[in-house]
């Protein structure tokens, strides 16, 4: 009599299995995220460079930097609320080409506090004096510009004190790749360029 046996797995062994796989596959899509996140904050830190080389580029041209969006609002108020921030820029790119187009924020829309309604896809821009908060209360900060942008959280953060835009929170990736934050370049003639 020849008897063979018949090897197969066990219930236990497959749930085993199974387990290790869902953990391994955890891992992965949390990197893959990660990933997806640090992609995106490389993008914006890319177009604001670009944006502040075309800044920069129109300050030379005219001796002075262009409107930022509470100027911009009093002379093209149906612009604004049409196509939102990305006509921030366009004296950037018209008549003159500074830059072939303004670019999108790759955070999605954010909405602003002055204009209810209108969704922002572009990024933001502010020129002169930013307030920033400290443990010691408000001091302000001299900036020429400030390119501003959403960061992974998607919630744009921006407080108007006294009349005075505030950058709020900046984003920084040591907190966590979806830590809350603007992601902000500052141009020239401040201490934190």
């Amino acid at each position: 009599m020849n008897e063979k046996k018949a090897f197969a797995f066990t219930l236990i062994e497959l749930l085993i299995v199974v387990a290790i796989i869902g953990i391994l596959a955890a891992i992965a899509v949390s990197n893959f995220i990660n990933a997806q996140v640090r992609a995106k904050v490389a993008r914006g830190k890319a177009d604001m460079r670009s944006l502040a080389l075309a800044v920069e580029t129109y300050r030379m041209d005219r001796n002075k930097y262009h409107p930022d969006l509470a100027d911009f609002m009093q002379n093209n108020a149906a612009l604004v609320k049409s196509s939102g921030a990305l006509c921030l820029f366009y004296p950037l790119t018209t008549p003159i080409a500074y830059m072939s187009s303004s670019p999108i924020t790759p955070f999605g829309p954010w909405q602003s506090q002055g204009i209810a309604g209108v969704d922002f896809r572009g990024y933001d821009y502010e020129n002169h004096v930013i307030e920033e908060f400290s443990r010691q209360g408000f001091f302000e900060t001299h900036y020429d510009y400030a390119l501003i942008t959403a960061g992974p959280t998607t919630k744009f953060v921006s407080l108007d004190v006294t009349g005075r835009s505030i950058v709020g929170t900046v984003y920084n990736s040591s907190n966590g790749v979806v830590s809350s934050g603007n992601i902000v370049r500052y141009g020239p003639g401040g201490d934190k360029y």
